[in-house]
């Protein structure tokens, strides 16, 4: 019985990883540039660029046409590169629509540039690396939903 549903969960897998790599025309959002443009008492204030790199065009809009309903970029402040349960959230933005032409819509090559509030007050000595994650919230679907993250080390 323990080999049958081994085989059977070991199709399913194989099945879902088939179904994933023959889906190769989706978007791939990740954190291009990130630049200082003011250092202010209390916040950071930091320009970043979001690029989709995937085949097809990816909208930074939610369904219901709100603020809060839009892809969401997320501030960390880290002691690495990479993105852990350890790292403190040190602010987020939504992408607004004022900001974005063609409705929100991102094709391949294109990008978004926007601005991120940081509060500087969440940052200790052993943090010194700041982490932006676009797709904080996990709503859009991508090919690589691994590489939504972008890094600057701030002294």
């Amino acid at each position: 019985m323990k080999y049958i549903l081994f085989i059977f969960a070991l199709s399913i897998q194989l099945t879902v990883q088939a179904q994933s790599d023959g889906d190769a025309s989706c978007p791939d959002l990740v954190i291009g540039a990130i630049d200082i443009l003011e250092i202010q008492e209390k916040c950071l204030i930091l320009q970043y660029t979001v690029y989709n790199q995937g085949v097809e065009p990816v909208n930074l809009f939610g369904a219901k046409r709100k603020r809060t309903d839009n892809t969401v970029v997320r501030a960390y402040f880290s002691g690495d590169e990479q993105l852990n349960r350890g790292d403190i959230a040190a602010g987020a933005t939504y992408i607004y629509e004022k900001d974005v032409p063609n409705n929100g819509i991102l094709h391949n090559g294109e990008y978004y540039t926007g601005i991120i509030e940081v509060d500087r007050r969440k940052q200790s000595n052993y943090l010194a690396i700041i982490i932006l994650q676009v797709d904080a919230l996990g709503t859009l679907r991508e090919c690589d939903e691994t590489n939504n993250i972008g890094w600057m080390v701030f002294d």
